[in-house]
């Protein structure tokens, strides 16, 4: 899908969004592993008063990481460890 494509499907909600504050968040697999997309993404969706969030285990080089998480009002952290 392109930017486009998704952000026409998000807008179909924001009739929701404005009654609950909700918005978007990005994840599924990991977003920042494709940094161009998620940031062009979200900044189309802050350009239509959408909030974001993204859902990330956080490995990504820190450039990208950085330039994701200033675009967006929550960082959500998937963090997994081993049980002993």
């Amino acid at each position: 899908m392109s930017v486009e494509e998704v952000v026409s499907v998000a807008l179909r909600d924001m009739p929701f969004y404005r009654r609950s504050g909700g918005g978007v968040t990005v994840g599924g697999g990991e977003p920042t592993s494709q940094p161009a997309f998620a940031l062009a993404l979200l900044a189309s969706l802050s350009g239509h008063g959408i909030d974001s969030a993204i859902e990330t285990c956080g490995y990504a080089d820190p450039e990208s990481f950085l330039s994701i998480a200033m675009a967006v009002r929550y960082i959500y952290f998937d963090i997994k460890h081993p049980v002993s």
